[in-house]
Parts: C-alpha cells; sequence; structure tokens
C-alpha cells in the first residue's frame, strides 16, 4: 500500500498455514470452582470477577511440556460449564456435549458451532457435564470455540488439588495439579475439522480472520 503524501510504500505478509487447519499443539484447561453470577449476559463486572481464577491458574504448576490456555469453570450444582472466555464442547459416547444455554454466556462460536452440527447431522446434545475424572461417561475428547481461535482442540484438562486450589504464594509443591489425558482419535479431529471447515466455509462465507 502507498501512504498518502510520503511516497512510503509497504508490504507485509504473514507466515500461512492450510485454511482448515487445526491447531494441534499441547493445550490444557485447568478447572477450577466457580460461576458466573448471570451466565446469560456479557457484562464487565465478570473481568473483576474473573481475576481471583486467573491468579489460581497462575500458581498452579501444569506438568511440563503442557500449556494451560483456559480455565473451567465448575460449580457443584452446575458442573463444568464454560471457560473464562470461551465455550466448551465435551464428546463422549459417541456424540458432542456442552452445558445448556442457561448455564453458560451462549458466545456466538457456541451458537455457530450447534448450527453446524444440524447442518452435518452430527449428534450434539446440551447438557450437564461432570469434570471427566467424575463423569459417568469419561470425555474422550473436549474443544474451546471462541471468536480467536474458533475450535481449539484441548489435549488436558487438568485436576487441581483437592478440595480446592491452594491461595497464590503456597508452596510450589502444593499447587501440583493431575493432568487428565483426553483422546485424540481420528475419528474426534474428523468431526473437528469438519466442523471447522463448514463454519469458514458456510458460516462465515470465509470472511473470518483468525487470530
Amino acid at each position: 500500500m502507498t501512504v498518502d503524501g510520503a511516497g512510503l510504500a509497504m508490504h507485509a505478509c504473514g507466515a500461512s498455514k492450510p485454511k482448515h487447519a487445526l491447531d494441534m499443539t499441547s493445550a490444557a484447561a485447568l478447572v477450577l470452582p466457580g460461576r458466573r453470577a448471570r451466565p446469560g449476559l456479557k457484562h464487565t463486572a465478570w473481568i473483576t470477577q474473573r481475576v481471583g481464577l486467573e491468579k489460581w491458574r497462575a500458581a498452579l504448576a501444569p506438568p511440563p511440556g503442557i500449556k494451560v490456555e483456559e480455565v473451567l469453570l465448575h460449580d457443584d450444582a452446575l458442573g463444568v460449564t464454560e471457560g473464562l472466555i470461551s465455550n466448551l464442547f465435551v464428546w463422549r459416547n459417541g456424540r458432542l456435549c456442552t452445558a445448556p444455554a442457561g448455564r453458560v454466556l451462549p458466545g456466538q462460536v457456541r451458537a455457530d458451532v450447534l448450527r453446524a452440527c444440524a447442518d452435518l447431522n452430527i449428534p450434539c446434545d446440551e447438557e450437564p457435564l461432570a469434570p471427566p475424572w467424575k463423569d459417568d461417561a469419561p470425555w474422550e475428547a473436549a474443544f474451546l470455540t471462541s471468536a480467536g481461535k474458533i475450535i481449539r482442540p484441548l489435549t488436558h484438562v487438568l485436576r487441581p488439588p483437592e478440595p480446592t486450589p491452594p491461595p497464590p504464594g503456597a508452596p510450589a509443591a502444593a499447587l501440583r495439579c493431575t493432568p487428565y489425558e483426553l483422546a485424540q482419535t481420528d475419528e474426534n479431529l474428523r468431526v473437528m475439522r469438519q466442523l471447522r471447515a463448514h463454519l469458514l466455509d458456510v458460516v462465515y462465507e470465509g470472511k473470518f480472520a483468525e487470530c
């Protein structure tokens, strides 16, 4: 492009990757106790309310090689609901599952994934989710949805020290968390790629620019 009056030409380009490629680098979500006071509404108060959870995340030590990308909220009455800035989908018993709309902030990409599931005849239920180490139907795979990443597969879910994470500043040995490894089978990955391709090509009509 040319900058007016300066006669300066600039060109920028970035490294490319396949359009429908999933980010398959190691990614973990840490399950912590918490819930939105008003889950159906997006409001600025949540930025302040989640600070304590973000401090817990910073204090906990993940196993080597595992990057914690999100905190998943867990409430004994509601189950595992959502991330601090994302929604959660879990693959179990051959079906996708996500927490009911009344228990989470119904993000736009979450709605788009539900629409894509309907379009592609992929079974998907809205139902409560127990943590994978307590669930009668173990989590086979999981992914996060957000406007920045669309679909981000998870490789691990981290279980904090019981009964709840210690506060920041506790001895490092007390901050260790237990990883629950998620299986990334060919079938699960095929479904994620199919959903991502449908979102990019059909729902967003090629207009989405990934962050």
